[in-house]
């Protein structure tokens, strides 16, 4: 076994809401081991099949699968009083976020923790999810209601009615489709934005700590799991609780993904000969984790132990959702080498296996890669997948593959995939026997070697996540505590060496830094080029629209190799973060990038303008059902009523593209990062964050931890809006902020690299030298520039960037310490519920500022000075140290605070590199 740097993590608790009635982890266990079915045919309550089913595959907007695997009859349990939670609050939560609460406080009870142990900044959250709740969409049809209006009132046939039919109708509309989706008693907060299904559940907890959604799509759920790791290490928080939810059952991804071809018509089978696709499932996985010294001295119940955590991107491949082998196999490796250890260590691997003939194949083909790489020939490999029972639950996936391990580890028992009958006859098993355990059996293993486990979980767009568990051992945990090196460089010195930026104010960094020297421009009107012509009409008529648009936008679809004719099936956000990576990548040079070394990290507030497109193109059906049965239309020649029914789709269709392969990754929030790595052929970890407004913040947070870890060398770091449509502006004005906000569109874009790693060809537009969560009442000082969110403002409107604010206060900080002389920028900034970060930024060349929080828990501080940079250096080369009394006498000082020796010699490095190239320059 080789040395391992990874300080295992260990699970103290975990909770489980999965189908058919899997309420807790108990009935999980049971439902696996007596084969209990999951997958049914959706019911009508979720959506109607004489609305959405065809079985005829290339029927327009609707699908040929009517499976799913949902929960059901789901109710909140009874809340306990000595849990002491706002009863009013937990009444304001979506479906998915009363699930998510529910797996909470299993996991707390199952750990015998005490609720009060959260309420701490000491905890964070990480939630994988994609596409939010059903409640958004929901909302997001209630808003549009007046489209339909508008449409009505505009059909020459409708204006043939009497006025009180007319109003009549509308009325009844507007009265139907408020009963039909309003959500019940859930929150404005809790069904407008994405970023509420993690916070507002933190919110109850009195979670202080960060609180975030990771966005992989299907690697959801061990994609939280992989920053939770890094947030526990890097000593961010002692305790952090982790998810995968997905709650959004909406017959639209249903379509998208009929529309990939991707879907069952048969059942769930994966691995299997049966196997002709994937039925999508609902649900949510919880487990607790801190470091396994703190379990062992906290006298936690252990469940399971991290041993290593693997990403990897697919890079290029034949389409930005076609699998690949060989990044799937990279991710399970990354796993096995954090944790020093080769394949036959592993005992049992849950495959990602959706029932996909294609991807289940190729996940098996990525097995091969791993198990012969080590000439394993003699070892039979079981593997096995929970999804014949679950269904595919997608950003809840991996949360189902790990907890039934842990079950498995916990009972002694190795559990059964059910309904296997043989593998697909496209498989070919090569040199290692791959062998589907299909009953529940001992699970053995030498008494000396605690059980081991790969979990997979494999995200639609080329990201995978994998995760390596092990049932705990006291004895043998003991000792692998005391051969662990633990150490992390936490001190933060990093430097940005590429920007790329687009937003209505330029084009790029130089055109955006000359332009808002000035002033910050807006438009009064909705664009015509990308709306509906109408659109001003119906969502703007008393003209006092401000927003920030990208005015005659157009996409180089020649550069990005993407057909003109799928462009309308792209999100705005996706392209956008094409255009400024290219950007940033051209200037640091993409002859220098190393393409398993650079991850990508981008904050975005989740719910894409195209995905709400999407939404209403094929639920626009809704608006037609309620009016088919509205009296006074219903009483009308049928010819005039199909007229004015057809007319609404008409319009509808006329400026929204119909559903075909290319939509469902078009409107994906995780493939903003994904299109980014794929283009670019980026090989290591991708995601898309959301924290609300200080989505940019936290993505950086993680992208600067990766590079502290040396997991990556350089990480492109985002910021994007691209969701300008009338109801996502709206929500604006009925948030608790300012009313004096510009909603704006754009993107800002980083390549950033350790400091210590600058070369002379490199260009730095300037360091981050500290990144703070919550941050106390720091000293001012004169020669720091601040920057908060009101800086980027227009007449006293403050621009407003949704969950890319952030990364423009950093372009901003970029501008002023390059063509404005500025030596020391602080930005500051808020979420819209809890939490705020602070980012110390500073010129290339500037002495750092030593940070008290840092001084507070050094041990030593280096010093030494000099009158010129050249004996400086020399000084540096030969650690020569300088008394308190003639440091202060020289013009050239550098003062080093450091804990360790090797931390000392990182620092002196990072500084002569620095020295040497402001020298030369």
């Amino acid at each position: 076994m080789k040395k391992s740097n990874f300080e295992p993590l260990a699970i103290v608790g975990y909770g489980c809401v999965f189908p058919p009635d899997s309420y807790d982890t108990e009935k999980f266990w049971d439902n696996i081991i007596t084969a209990k079915p999951g997958v049914d045919e959706m019911p009508e309550s979720s959506w109607k099949k004489e609305l959405y089913y065809d079985k005829d595959r290339h029927t327009e907007d609707k699908t040929y699968c009517k499976l799913g695997a949902y929960v059901k009859n789901y109710e909140f349990p009874k809340v306990e009083e000595k849990l002491n939670l706002n009863k009013g609050k937990i009444e304001g939560l979506n479906r998915s976020q009363l699930m998510l609460l529910d797996t909470i406080i299993q996991s707390l009870k199952k750990g015998n923790i005490s609720i009060d142990e959260l309420n701490s900044n000491d905890v964070s959250m990480v939630v994988g999810n994609m596409l939010g709740d059903y409640s958004f969409s929901n909302e997001c049809l209630i808003n549009k209601e007046k489209q339909i209006e508008y449409y009505l009132d505009n059909n020459e046939k409708f204006k043939k009615l009497s006025e009180s039919e007319k109003e009549s109708i509308k009325k009844s509309l507007k009265e139907e489709i408020e009963n039909r989706f309003s959500n019940g008693k859930v929150s404005f907060e809790n069904k407008a934005f994405h970023s509420n299904l993690c916070k507002g559940v933190a919110d109850i907890l009195n979670i202080k700590g960060r609180e975030f959604i990771v966005d992989g799509a299907c690697s959801g759920s061990l994609l939280a799991v992989d920053n939770a790791v890094k947030i526990l290490h890097s000593g961010k928080a002692k305790t952090c609780v982790v998810a995968g939810v997905l709650g959004n059952m909406i017959v639209t991804g249903n379509i998208a993904f009929a529309k990939v071809g991707g879907l069952a018509e048969n059942g769930s089978f994966p691995l299997d000969i049966k196997a002709n696709g994937l039925v999508p499932g609902e649900g949510v996985g919880t487990i607790i984790i801190k470091r396994l010294s703190d379990a062992v001295k906290e006298n936690n119940k252990i469940y399971g132990v991290i041993r290593g955590t693997g990403v990897a991107s697919d890079g290029k491949g034949k389409s930005i959702y076609a699998p690949s082998s060989i990044g799937q196999y990279k991710a399970m490796k990354k796993s096995l080498d954090e944790a020093g250890v080769n394949p036959l260590y592993v005992d049992y691997v849950e495959t990602h296996a959706t029932g996909t003939k294609v991807g289940d194949i190729v996940e098996l083909n990525g097995l091969k890669m791993l198990f012969e790489e080590d000439k394993i020939t003699d070892k039979k490999i079981i593997i096995g997948s929970i999804k014949s029972q679950v269904g595919h639950c997608f950003s809840a996936a991996g949360m189902a593959n790990l907890i039934k391990v842990i079950e498995g580890f916990n009972r002694e028992l190795l559990p059964p995939t059910n309904y296997f009958e043989r593998f697909a006859d496209e498989f070919e098993m090569g040199k290692v026997e791959f062998s589907i355990n299909t009953k529940l059996q001992k699970w053995e293993k030498k008494e000396s070697t605690p059980k081991a486990a790969l979990i997979n979980a494999f995200g639609f767009g080329g990201i995978n996540a994998n995760v390596l568990v092990k049932e705990y051992n006291a004895d043998y945990h003991k000792q692998l505590l005391d051969s662990n090196n633990k150490s992390l460089e936490n001190s933060v010195d990093v430097s940005i060496v590429g920007i790329g930026c687009m937003d209505g104010n330029g084009s790029n960094y130089e055109e955006w830094c000359k332009n808002t020297s000035s002033h910050f421009q807006y438009l009064t009107k909705f664009p015509k080029d990308r709306y509906q012509k109408e659109i001003n009409n119906i969502y703007n008529q008393d003209n006092n629209l401000k927003a920030s648009f990208i005015d005659n936008f157009k996409f180089p679809c020649i550069k990005f190799k993407i057909p003109p004719v799928i462009l309308g099936e792209i999100d705005r956000a996706q392209q956008l973060a094409l255009i400024a990576s290219h950007q940033a990548i051209e200037s640091y040079g993409k002859d220098k990038i190393v393409s398993d070394k650079t991850g990508v990290f981008i904050g975005n507030m989740l719910g894409l303008e195209r995905s709400m497109n999407t939404d209403l193109r094929i639920r626009h059906r809704e608006y037609l059902d309620v009016l088919e049965n509205i009296t006074p239309l219903k009483n009308i020649n049928k010819d005039d009523r199909d007229s004015i029914l057809n007319d609404i789709t008409n319009r509808i269709r006329k400026y929204i593209p119909k559903t075909e392969e290319d939509t469902l990754p078009g409107y994906m929030d995780n493939i903003i990062a994904g299109r980014v790595s794929n283009f670019f052929n980026l090989t290591s970890s991708n995601a898309v964050y959301d924290s609300d407004k200080i989505s940019f913040e936290q993505a950086l947070e993680v992208g600067i931890i990766s590079l502290q870890t040396k997991e990556n060398d350089l990480v492109l770091v985002g910021g994007v809006n691209g969701n300008m449509s009338p109801e996502f502006i709206e929500l604006l004005k009925k948030l608790d902020v300012k009313s004096n906000v510009i909603p704006a569109e754009g993107v800002a874009a980083f390549l950033i690299k350790r400091t210590e790693d600058v070369t002379e060809d490199d260009h730095v537009y300037a360091r981050i030298t500290g990144i703070k969560f919550n941050p106390g009442n720091s000293t001012k000082r004169d020669d720091v520039y601040e920057i908060s969110e009101e800086t980027l403002s227009e007449d006293g409107n403050s621009m407003f960037y949704y969950g890319a604010q952030g990364a423009f206060q950093l372009l901003k900080a970029c501008d002023e310490i390059n063509n404005n002389d500025k030596k020391y920028v602080k930005i500051s900034s808020k979420s819209i519920s809890n939490g705020s970060y602070e980012v110390n930024v500073q010129a290339s060349d500037a002495e750092v500022l030593i940070d008290e929080d840092i001084t507070s828990n050094a041990v030593n501080c280096f010093k030494t000075c000099a009158n010129s940079v050249e004996e400086l250096i020399r000084k540096l080369d030969c650690k020569e140290a300088s008394s308190e009394e003639d440091f202060k006498k020289f013009n050239y000082r550098i003062s080093i605070i450091y804990n360790t020796d090797q931390e000392l010699e990182s620092k002196i490095k990072n500084s002569k590199n620095l020295l040497v190239k402001g020298w030369d320059e």
